[in-house]
């Protein structure tokens, strides 16, 4: 399920070259951390682009969670990023 969700985020970003699922003992809430900062980094373009990439994660079971919607609804106020409209609600 990880990695189909992994997958369907990764065609959203259209491919991008390198991206690779970590495996689950390395996703950690400091990891997450580190990796929303060093995202903070990035152009407001490449954001939205990544949070329209989280939500096609989230949405690839067909239905976004409410604990997903809070995550993607943190990323977007921390990134200062509009929400996708499929989560906004």
């Amino acid at each position: 399920r990880a990695a189909a969700a992994f997958r369907r985020g990764g065609e959203a970003l259209d491919g991008l070259p390198g991206l690779r699922l970590r495996p689950a003992a390395e996703c950690t809430l400091d990891a997450l951390g580190v990796a929303v900062d060093a995202l903070a980094e990035v152009t407001p373009l490449a954001q939205r682009n990544l949070l329209a990439a989280c939500a096609a994660a989230a949405a690839s079971d067909g239905a976004v969670q409410p604990a997903e919607a809070e995550l993607l609804r943190a990323l977007a106020a921390i990134w200062d990023c509009p929400l996708p409209l499929a989560v906004a609600d």
